[in-house]
């Protein structure tokens, strides 16, 4: 692997990604092919993930959490998966994993 043996810092764990990846509901099959950190994000990291040919974002909060990080992307995560289905533009929601605090 290439592009699945960097980790950014610390910051994704492939292994464990990976194993999470398998165990979700997720657009795909297989693997992980690749990760990408995409820039703009000012309090949690971005990544454009690739599994085969799908491609989809995954936020996480930094190494270090501020206080709170997790409840408030645990709160949006809620608000996207309220907004399925409906007629307001939103981005797909796909899964939520917390993370320890």
């Amino acid at each position: 692997m290439t592009q699945n043996d960097k980790d950014f810092g610390g910051v994704l764990n492939w292994e464990q990604l990976q194993q999470w990846v398998q165990s979700q509901d997720l657009p795909g099959s297989g693997p992980l092919t690749g990760a990408t950190e995409l820039l703009g994000g000012s309090q949690n990291k971005i990544f454009l993930l690739e599994r085969g040919a799908v491609k989809m974002v995954l936020r996480r909060p930094p190494l270090h959490l501020r206080a709170n990080s997790n409840k408030t992307m645990l709160r949006e995560a809620q608000v996207l998966k309220a907004l399925s289905g409906s007629g307001v533009p939103h981005p797909d929601f796909f899964a939520v994993a917390k993370t320890p605090t």
